[in-house]
């Protein structure tokens, strides 16, 4: 069985969204009738109340941004194994 992958569309949102346990809401106007919000998302991602083009750059962000902090997690992580095994000094850490 394979992931499934979601994708929101570029056209105008009509109603609210919820992708990655964040809530997308349309805000458009005149001149941008698909802009988006992102009304409610989790702290760690800082990018509550932050306004995209369309719900596909919303959409790449939100991935962009949960990338980046695994990433980063996974950086912590190795520094502390490689600590616990003595195969690396925590002050001799050059990443």
């Amino acid at each position: 069985m394979k992931n499934k992958v979601i994708t929101l569309s570029i056209e105008p949102l009509e109603l609210p969204v919820r992708y990655k346990n964040c809530v997308i809401v349309p805000a458009g106007n005149a001149k941008f009738p698909s802009l988006v919000e992102i009304e409610k998302a989790p702290v760690r991602l800082g990018i509550k109340g932050k306004k995209f083009i369309n719900a596909m750059k919303a959409q790449l962000t939100i991935d962009a941004i949960g990338a980046e902090l695994m990433i980063g997690g996974g950086v912590k992580k190795v520094k502390e194994e490689l600590d616990s095994i003595g195969f690396m000094l925590a002050q001799d850490a050059a990443f």
